[in-house]
């Protein structure tokens, strides 16, 4: 019984928080609960990631296409990976002024958001890694 009341509490929660977030509860087979918390982006969400201001960054890692958008950013950065060897693993890390790394996560094809909203203003550095290769850039935030 508590547990339907903290779903139904989850789901009545997540009506009334922020449109970008979403939490989800399930349950493995020994019964134990799984929260997840998924950070939804609007669905022109391409075009909110090319600000007017900013410039957008198109390389090559090897035979995948890459696109940064925006830079400066002031809250997500997108991602854009495309062409190559889609089972190649892309790693997508950014870096402090420090050299601490802040965030790591698998790139897909498609576009792929980092959020940079918990981070303060400053110089950062993403690190896209292949395999073989790997290519760093500067990212600013406002």
């Amino acid at each position: 019984m508590i547990k339907y009341f903290i779903t139904a509490l989850f789901i009545v929660f997540g009506l009334f928080a922020k449109a970008d977030k979403k939490v989800i509860c399930e349950s493995n087979l020994t019964q134990n609960s799984i929260y997840k918390v998924i950070t939804l982006l609007p669905q022109n969400s391409k075009q909110e990631f090319e600000a007017k201001d900013s410039i957008i960054v198109k390389e090559t890692i090897g035979d995948r296409n890459i696109k940064l958008i925006p830079n400066p950013l002031k809250g997500a950065l997108g991602v854009e990976v495309w062409g190559g060897d889609s089972d190649q693993e892309l790693r997508l890390i950014v870096y402090n002024e420090s050299g601490n790394a802040l965030s790591v996560q698998v790139a897909y094809e498609g576009l792929n958001p980092i959020d940079m909203s918990q981070y303060p203003k400053g110089w950062y550095t993403l690190r896209v890694v292949t395999i073989n290769d790997k290519m760093e850039f500067k990212i600013i935030k406002e």
